[in-house]
């Protein structure tokens, strides 16, 4: 039995930025209220965890010498 066995067309940072745009877009076209403040937090998560993916994926400063 394999697992998954196939590659995402698109990177994981790519995904987050398109779900966090999608959240902020449909939070737009709603008024205030509890949906509206669920979807700006969908997108401030999908955006706070694309820039740790992203420091993630830097090369570590603390394996260099002093």
């Amino acid at each position: 039995m394999h697992g998954r066995d196939f590659k995402q067309s698109t990177t994981f940072n790519s995904r987050l930025m398109g779900i966090a745009q999608e959240a902020r877009k449909r939070a737009g076209m709603l008024p205030l209220g509890e949906e509206r403040e669920e979807l700006l937090r969908l997108a401030i998560q999908s955006e706070n965890a694309s820039h740790v993916e992203e420091w993630l994926r830097l090369p570590s400063e603390k394996s260099s010498p002093h």
